[in-house]
């Protein structure tokens, strides 16, 4: 017998391995009763969503794009639309304004039912978990009616997926908390390393939450590094190598820069 409110396990009998982004899963559940009536159920999947999802905090509007699938997205563009009128286009923090990015421009003039954004010239490349914040694009206690389509590299135009709630956490390596880890987090770590006081904070570069800033927090950093392909590194950095070791990073860095302005002037 099923009381209301007593869950009761089945186990693990399903399993889904999507091939490609936007895929999901199906499932239909049905039931009796003692009486012989059969009943439909509902089926609710939680965790993760394969697919880009515009998460968006109703109470204060903030919203960030997330990549919650295992695919990598490269991200040509994206549109945000509100049929109700549910934007805020003053609070909007466009790809196009953050000088960190490159190559986008705002399509359109932007309003409280459409807010969109292209790169024509490359992509953002999204891994699982990657995030872009867009600011405070939401009217706070507003309708909740967004919906979001965006495009791939390869031309392919995907429906999206909008979830109103709490923003996800960021990255341990933000030390900023920007939602970036990038060189800035790098610095912030260089200036508080080998602070083995037991009280350092996310601020000074502890990224595991221990209260010293070690190499172990560098290598969570590199880990976790979204301005460009991975940083390789062998061995912890112990401190009397540790000049050598940023004077390597920072031409990588340097580098990547380089190559991403000649990519976007071609």
């Amino acid at each position: 017998m099923a009381t209301v409110g007593a869950p009761f396990s089945l186990g693990n009998p399903y399993q889904f391995s999507p091939s490609a982004i936007g895929q999901t899963g199906n499932l239909d559940f049905t039931y009796s009763l003692a009486s012989g009536e059969v009943v439909d159920g509902i089926v609710r999947f939680e965790g993760p969503e394969n697919n880009l999802v515009l998460v968006v905090d109703p109470t204060t509007g903030e919203g960030v794009l997330q990549n919650q699938s295992n695919f990598t997205i490269d991200l040509d563009s994206y549109e945000v639309v509100s049929t109700s009128g549910s934007l805020n286009s003053a609070s909007w923090d466009s790809l196009q304004d953050n000088q960190a990015e490159g190559g986008w421009f705002e399509i359109g003039a932007p309003s409280s039912t459409l807010l969109a954004e292209l790169n024509p010239d490359g992509a953002r490349t999204l891994a699982n978990g990657d995030q872009l914040p867009l600011g405070n694009l939401f009217t706070p206690l507003a309708t909740e009616d967004l919906d979001l389509r965006f495009s791939l590299a390869t031309g392919e135009i995907l429906p999206g997926i909008v979830q109103f709630g709490p923003l996800p956490a960021l990255p341990s390596a933000d030390f900023n908390s920007d939602q970036f880890v990038n060189g800035v987090d790098l610095d912030i770590w260089e200036t508080g390393f080998d602070n083995f006081n037991g009280n350092a904070q996310k601020s000074d570069g502890d990224a595991n939450n221990d209260g010293t800033v070690a190499g172990s927090d560098f290598l969570i950093w590199q880990r976790q590094f979204t301005g460009g392909a991975p940083i390789a590194a062998t061995a912890v950095p112990e401190p009397a190598g540790i000049v050598m070791l940023f004077a390597g990073l920072f031409g990588i860095l340097v580098g990547h820069g380089r190559q991403r302005q000649v990519d976007l002037g071609h």
